[in-house]
């Protein structure tokens, strides 16, 4: 019987330290998922939300500006110029550089083509970021296009990004 309960805890010794850096790894890869925003993000953004661009955040609020297209009618392209502001709220764990999160953005667009030629409007912008992999981020929001001379337009409005944080 000693020698059943010697095997048993060797069996035990030789387990636990062959896992240990196993469950080392994982209790970081936990401890690194990131919960709050850091103090700081520069972001260089390819795709559509909030513009091809450039957007910096300090704390929880960013200022972005760049190239904006979208498309009101089925293959039809509208372009802008698109500057404005982002607030960042309620982050969620993950495993990118910075938490996902939801956010809330105001812009300011200038047509370039079609009946927007030359004519601004305000942009009001709701959604949420994911961030699944160290700076990739993914946006999705939905957006209402404001102008005095033309019809509210709202519409889906996702995002690619590469962001840099410190």
């Amino acid at each position: 019987m000693k020698s059943l309960i010697f095997l048993v805890f060797i069996a035990s010794l030789f387990y636990a330290l062959c896992t240990a850096p196993e469950q080392a790894q994982a209790q970081e890869q936990h401890q690194s998922m990131r919960t709050e925003f850091s103090q700081q993000e520069l972001s260089l953004n390819f795709f559509r939300n909030p513009s091809i661009g450039l957007e910096w955040r300090y704390s929880q609020v960013s200022i972005h500006a760049g190239y904006y297209l979208t498309n009101f009618e089925p293959n039809v392209t509208t372009e802008f110029i698109r500057s404005g502001v982002t607030f960042w709220f309620l982050p969620i764990a993950s495993n990118g550089d910075a938490p996902s999160s939801l956010y809330g953005s105001v812009s300011y667009l200038h047509g370039l083509t079609r009946e927007w030629t030359g004519t601004s409007g305000v942009m009001l912008e709701a959604g949420f970021r994911w961030m699944p992999w160290r700076g990739l981020n993914v946006r999705l929001g939905v957006d209402v296009l404001l102008s005095p001379n033309q019809p509210i337009r709202v519409n889906p409005n996702p995002g690619v990004s590469w962001s840099f944080v410190w």
